[in-house]
């Protein structure tokens, strides 16, 4: 989001990352796409995007049309994950 802009920009999701390294990649790679895109006067879609780790870049997958397309939905196996700055 622009400097001193309280509005939050559109979400891209990323899917079927598999080690905390391409995840890290993956958002390193979403970070630069974005302000490409938004430094360009473009625009951000809401979508669902895969990561290339050898090309270092996402994809598109599917678009998202409205938010309710995001049916999130916790893993019962999987335990909350608290982290703080000291971590």
């Amino acid at each position: 989001r622009p400097a001193g802009s309280q509005t939050l920009g559109v979400r891209s999701e990323i899917k079927n990352l598999s080690s905390i390294k391409h995840l890290k990649a993956a958002c390193d790679a979403e970070i630069r796409r974005h302000v490409d895109i938004l430094s360009k006067g473009g625009r951000v879609y809401q979508e669902t995007r895969g990561f290339n780790f050898d090309t270092q870049t996402t994809y598109t997958q599917r678009r998202k049309e409205t938010e309710v397309d995001y049916r999130f939905m916790p893993d019962p196996d999987l335990p909350v994950l608290l982290l703080s700055p000291e971590q």
